[in-house]
């Protein structure tokens, strides 16, 4: 969700919010709150008949799920780069592509790194592996 206004105003048109548990809810603010968060066509839809629509695990925890991956998929200390997982990832040391889900390949391109670790996972195929 990007856009506080049009959720609100989404809501307003189609339902009256149900009162909130005040020991567990709020209706304070919460379309500006749910700015970020994910959502799905039942959640909205959740949203309008006024219950319960976003849980922990739905708000800035789903970014951070995406984000720490993302974020250590290529971890750089001292010259060492180390690739965790091969997935497509630009960096200022290397540049990760996939090509799945299309071919079983993966290509890592060093850009500044003195010593490249790559993290392989255990039911890959070491053989057809090659360095350049």
């Amino acid at each position: 969700m990007t856009d506080a206004a049009g959720l609100a105003g989404f809501a307003e048109s189609h339902s009256q919010y149900a009162i909130p548990d005040r020991n567990y809810e709020t209706d304070e603010r919460v379309a500006e709150r749910a700015v970020g968060c994910f959502s799905t066509p039942n959640n909205a839809t959740a949203i309008l008949r006024g219950k319960a629509f976003s849980h922990p695990c739905c708000t800035l925890h789903s970014n951070m799920g995406i984000f720490y991956p993302w974020d250590t998929a290529v971890r750089h200390s001292a010259g060492t780069v180390r690739v965790n997982l091969l997935l497509n990832r630009a960096s200022p040391w290397v540049g990760v592509e996939s090509h799945l889900p299309y071919e079983g390949k993966r290509v890592v391109r060093n850009k500044t790194a003195r010593k490249l670790l790559v993290r392989l996972p255990v039911w890959a195929d070491k053989r057809p592996l090659s360095a350049r």
